[in-house]
């Protein structure tokens, strides 16, 4: 577990010990990842949003992916996961690593905002597959009674 002292800040890479019950989308386990959170919300919120990082850098070139330069604290070559959220709690941050500098961590954020795009728009078509559904069933119904 990390110092209670340390303040926790966007861009920040961490090895978190990720439990089984909140993987989500994220894997369980021992893990590298970043703090994506803004600063404001991380001085006030004992939870974190992170974006799992992973040292296996397949497609490297999709928009929800970033390989990080090799930087002091990071043992491997990591890729950053947009798509890949999660949110932590303080006790989940085991070791501290490294900070982002802030002209990398564009990019990070670039990924990140590109995954939580995809993932509303997977939603919004869900939804609106839902709302047809719906609507085809009233429209039966009013034939059948109407």
């Amino acid at each position: 577990m990390i110092e209670k002292w340390r303040e926790i800040q966007q861009g920040q890479i961490y090895h978190a010990l990720i439990p089984e019950s909140r993987h989500g989308s994220i894997q369980a386990g021992y893990r590298p990842v970043i703090i994506v959170s803004a600063d404001w919300l991380n001085r006030t919120s004992s939870v974190f949003t992170v974006a799992e990082l992973t040292t296996s850098l397949k497609n490297p070139t999709m928009s929800v992916h970033y390989v990080l330069p090799m930087m002091p604290g990071l043992p491997q070559r990591s890729m950053v996961l947009g798509e890949a959220t999660a949110r932590l709690i303080r006790d989940d941050l085991v070791k501290y690593r490294c900070t982002v500098p802030p002209d990398i961590y564009k990019n990070v954020d670039r990924a990140v905002r590109c995954g939580m795009r995809n993932r509303n728009r997977h939603k919004n078509r869900k939804q609106s597959r839902q709302s047809e559904k719906n609507n085809k069933k009233n429209r039966k119904r009013k034939k059948k009674h109407g």
